[in-house]
């Protein structure tokens, strides 16, 4: 039986401690009607694995529409300087959430759409220039292409 699991909502307190409420409503597949609900899950602190995943207590969140170079990978400007691009888009992620509210619901199959005071942060992403789009954020890619933010400097 497959189950679908949302939403995810993490409040994070200031000193970096996170308190993680798992709100699910699952739904075993073909069974109308039938709703099983997961107990909240205790505190949990959020740590982010590069620019475009993140751990939640044991859940790992992958960001939806995006792809994030990893933590340790080095981008090439135009003009050949190389540069930690894999560290800037953890960073930035890192900031976007700190000491904020986070509220992460499934898209499609292991991608969540995670956002911060209303904000999707994969799409703040793709913005600055710090990922590529796959979704519905080309047009923001195309933007930060033409602005030459960040990978496409």
């Amino acid at each position: 039986m497959k189950f679908r699991c949302s939403p995810v909502t993490v409040r994070k307190r200031s000193g970096g401690i996170a308190a993680a409420v798992l709100r699910s409503h699952a739904v075993p597949a073909g069974l109308l009607g039938l709703f099983l609900f997961a107990a909240p899950a205790a505190a949990a602190d959020i740590l982010v694995l590069d620019g475009g995943t993140l751990v939640v207590g044991k859940r790992t969140v992958r960001l939806w529409g995006i792809e994030a170079p990893t933590a340790t990978q080095t981008c090439v400007t135009t003009t050949g300087r190389v540069w930690p691009c894999g560290a800037r888009a953890r960073d930035e992620l890192r900031s976007a959430i700190r000491d904020e509210e986070v509220v992460c619901r499934p898209k499609a199959r292991g991608l969540d759409v995670c956002r911060v005071a209303g904000l999707d942060i994969g799409a703040l992403l793709v913005k600055e220039g710090l990922a590529r789009a796959r979704d519905d954020y080309q047009e923001l890619e195309a933007r930060a292409r033409s602005a030459r933010a960040g990978l496409w400097e």
